[in-house]
């Protein structure tokens, strides 16, 4: 056998090597990603990549500013001194259609207790999320939350969800999924 079969041959079987191999490092990498993502973009809990703020009870609700359906922007933090329900929603969703009248009726009847419900709606444009305001009679003015960015801040993995944070900023009670009055109003105990 010639020196140049030889190395044919050990090219050949190195490079079906590599084929072998390729798909399961591919997989391997998409995994890894995913439990990064899923673990707030912290690399197995050794603080590697993760957020400076954990959207989790006790800790500090993260700041974002976002327009709200009226053309006005809102910062979070300039609410600071006031309990804040942030709820995220969107119109397709079932449930957040269904709470969404029980988070209205909130605001309105703990506003002289300095209530602001946040309802950001995730990734839709505002004649939509005006259109369905108006259809269900509320006096909420939603934020617009069109890229995303909050929601992932807030590590959303599912609508909706909501954060009940206290006059200081402090996230107090977390709920993923929709909503009845009677939960509401025992949560909001929690930040009133």
């Amino acid at each position: 056998m010639s020196e140049q079969t030889v190395r044919e041959e050990t090219t050949t079987t190195a490079s079906r090597g590599v084929q072998r191999f390729a798909p399961l490092a591919v997989a391997l990498v998409l995994i890894v990603g995913a439990l990064v993502l899923l673990n707030g973009g912290d690399l197995f809990g050794l603080g590697i990549g993760a957020a400076s703020e954990k959207p989790e009870i006790g800790s500090r609700a993260p700041d974002f500013e976002l327009t709200a359906l009226d053309g006005q922007n809102l910062r979070l933090s300039s609410l600071r001194g006031k309990p804040v329900l942030i709820n995220f929603w969107a119109t397709w969703c079932a449930p957040c259609r269904a709470e969404m009248p029980a988070l209205d009726q909130a605001q309105r009847t703990h506003a002289e207790q300095g209530l602001t419900v946040l309802a950001v709606d995730v990734q839709e444009g505002p004649v939509l999320v005006r259109g369905f305001i108006d259809e269900m009679g509320l006096g909420l003015n939603p934020l617009l939350d069109t890229t995303s960015d909050v929601s992932a801040t807030y590590r959303t993995i599912g609508l909706p969800i909501s954060f009940f944070v206290d006059r200081n900023g402090i996230i107090r009670d977390i709920v993923i999924g929709g909503m009845t009055e009677q939960m509401i109003q025992t949560k909001l105990q929690k930040i009133l």
